[in-house]
């Protein structure tokens, strides 16, 4: 049994698209109980991964143990080159007997999302080596070893809505009528006397089914929250041939018992801040990403909904080879204290099949956020605290809590300024960029060459208020890091174009900073709205309020009015970005496909339209409503014209008043801020 497993942190950045010189990227040991590593490794792309990973994802590949190995030890050489390599084989060597190695994998380069890391074959003084070792060298195969994807993600934890006590696992069986094969129907049944012979061996564990799995009975069950979800069906990842938007889903069905798409940002939404602790997918292709979009596939998307653990299938898998895998899974988390020896069992029950399941063992993928130190077993999940029921305003002075709790909130506020610290040098340096790109066309000639010069010193003091706000230590550093790499490698990259008056490294430049500036400013965003709407105000102003003297009473009203336009500014908030993300996809279509787009994302579109309307706080509200109208009938009467040109006039409105919108929050996040420290004399 092992006690605990110890992380070794390895981040793939830096991809280059293949090329002249290749397909490449680097890898460099963040973290790891032998230390880090200082300097990056370069890695060479095979030329021909790209066909073997089509050939394993149609089940072309792999039938031939041989097979499975060769590629095996190929991903293996990428994800921990020698030097890498070097610091993993030392990390083994000082655990003790009672631990495991987390390798925790983080993709800064979404290109790499796509590579099935989960496949890694490494030789580590096993007897014979190479292809002697057959299953014995995939990491995946060795209980002592985890292989987690561990995303950079801005997002807070969302803690339990309900009212329940004791502990839940909520099983979700689905197969539309549409969906069935004749002959060979998913062993979903089997499935749920799996799961109830695992919860009936966990005394305090309770499960609930719902059936028949339709939106509105799952939306009914999980009122009460829950901290298991366990998802047994068909799942579905498709991208477009004309290159558009890719489409990624679960299956749940309608009242009339046929298949109703349930789309990873309404499957999100419904999941976020229902005190889930693990998600588990039984489903294909459930932890499919496209090498575009890191969030455009299921399980990623319940990370960044702030999910802690979710499990999914990054292929399609065989019906014995899942039923058997959920069986194992939840015997072992009853047993044992982390999903990741559990993870070991699970893919050894599909390894003691006596079938030829292929790849099926390592199909399964781990998503993981939860913090240093942090396990997930069903026993850890069962000691957690029960949530109590919201507070009524007359009765939340009446709270009380520990320094530490006080403590943590005042840090939050704290981070919400940090945040907007960081926002506004990136938005600054949106300004910089956009006077560089104006004048572009003159470079190195007249004055450009000094004004730009000027520019770049000022990114450099914006770099150095973002490295002083990380040195808080406040904010996410799965955040920050990142963003001060890309900050710091766009900055470095304009000053020698500066240097070599390259117009070629200008460009360079200039396409490095705009990336930053389209992606991270979004990371940020999200972060403070996140933290906005879960401040725990009521527990703080309960604390100060009984300091006396030490506190301004008359503040407490203020504070807590400010709260809920907080709140309110940060829900509305969240809605425009996630509407923003889809404009966007529908703006970089081709101008002759923009229709399609349109209507094919015109209903997910109107429900973020009609949710968002009621909160809208910018001018131009009943604008924006019209044109929202106008864009909904071009579409209804197939109307190309009228729809792009209602289109363009709904993104207008829009962008102004999201960028109102965008302002306010960040200035409630310094008002407060600055009102709690003022409300406080001592």
């Amino acid at each position: 049994m092992i006690d605990a497993y110890r992380n070794l942190d390895i981040r793939l950045f830096n991809h280059v698209r293949p090329g002249l010189d290749g397909e490449r990227f680097c890898v460099q040991v963040d973290a790891s109980p032998a230390g880090e590593q200082a300097v990056p490794e370069e890695v060479c792309v095979p030329a021909d991964l790209a066909h073997q990973l089509a050939a394993l994802d149609a089940r072309r590949l792999g039938g031939q143990r041989s097979e499975l190995v060769a590629l095996g030890q190929r991903i293996g050489g990428l994800l921990l080159p020698p030097k890498a390599r070097s610091f993993f084989t030392n990390s083994l060597a000082k655990l003790a007997p009672n631990e495991g190695l987390r390798l925790r994998i983080k993709c800064i380069a979404t290109e790499l999302d796509v590579v099935p890391w989960e496949f890694a074959h490494v030789e580590r003084d096993l007897d014979g080596g190479g292809a002697a070792l057959g299953l014995r060298g995939f990491l995946v195969g060795d209980s002592r070893i985890s292989v987690v994807r561990y995303e950079v993600c801005s997002q807070l934890a969302a803690a339990v809505q309900g009212r329940r006590t004791g502990c839940r696992l909520l099983a979700v069986p689905c197969e539309p009528e549409d969906r069935r094969t004749p002959g060979q129907p998913l062993q979903i049944d089997q499935d749920l006397d799996n799961l109830r012979q695992a919860v009936a061996a966990v005394g305090g564990l309770e499960m609930a089914v719902c059936r028949p799995a339709t939106r509105e009975a799952l939306q009914r069950m999980l009122l009460d929250g829950t901290e298991i979800f366990h998802f047994s069906g068909h799942g579905e990842f498709r991208t477009p041939a004309d290159g558009g938007a890719p489409s990624a889903h679960l299956v749940l069905q309608r009242d009339d018992g046929a298949s109703d798409p349930w789309e990873v940002d309404a499957l999100a939404r419904s999941l976020a801040s229902k005190g889930i602790r693990l998600a588990v997918l039984a489903a294909c292709q459930s932890a499919r990403t496209d090498g575009r979009n890191k969030w455009a596939g299921v399980a990623p998307s319940l990370v960044r909904a702030g999910i802690p653990a979710v499990v999914g299938m990054q292929y399609s898998v065989y019906d014995a080879s899942a039923v058997a895998f959920s069986k194992m899974l939840y015997l072992a988390l009853s047993r044992v204290d982390t999903i990741d020896e559990a993870m070991a069992e699970a893919r050894g029950a599909i390894l003691n099949l006596n079938l030829p399941t292929g790849r099926d063992f390592a199909t399964p993928v781990l998503y993981m956020r939860i913090a240093e130190g942090h396990e997930l077993g069903l026993r850890a999940a069962l000691a957690l605290p029960a949530a109590a029921p919201p507070a009524a305003p007359a009765a939340a002075a009446a709270r009380t809590g520990s320094s530490s709790e006080v403590a943590t909130v005042l840090s939050e506020i704290a981070e919400l300024y940090d945040h907007k610290v960081v926002h506004d040098a990136l938005h600054s340096t949106r300004g910089d960029l956009t006077l560089i790109q104006l004048r572009r066309d003159e470079f190195p000639a007249g004055s450009s060459l000094a004004q730009f010069s000027a520019h770049c010193r000022d990114m450099k003091k914006r770099l150095l208020d973002v490295r002083r706000v990380a040195q808080q230590e406040r904010c996410d550093a799965q955040l920050m890091q990142p963003l001060i790499d890309e900050f710091a490698a766009a900055v470095g990259t304009l000053e020698e174009a500066l240097a070599q008056r390259s117009v070629e490294r200008l460009d360079d430049a200039l396409a490095a900073l705009d990336t930053l500036l389209t992606v991270q400013p979004a990371l940020v965003d999200t972060t403070m709205a996140t933290l906005a709407k879960h401040l725990d105000l009521e527990l703080l102003l309960a604390f100060l309020g009984g300091m006396g003297a030490d506190f301004d009473a008359r503040a407490v009203e203020e504070i807590r009015a400010l709260g809920a336009r907080l709140r309110k500014g940060a829900t509305v908030h969240t809605l425009c970005q996630g509407l923003d993300n889809r404009l966007a996809v529908i703006r970089k279509a081709a101008e002759a496909q923009r229709f399609h787009e349109i209507r094919r994302q015109w209903r997910v579109l109107s429900d973020s339209i009609t949710r968002m309307l009621p909160d809208w706080t910018s001018a131009g509200c009943a604008d924006l409503g019209r044109h929202a109208e106008l864009l909904g009938s071009g579409v209804a009467a197939n109307d190309a014209l009228s729809t792009c040109t209602a289109f363009g006039e709904f993104c207008d409105d829009f962008d102004y008043g999201f960028y109102t919108i965008d302002s306010d929050l960040k200035q409630l996040c310094g008002d407060m801020k600055d009102r709690v420290s003022g409300g406080h004399r001592a």
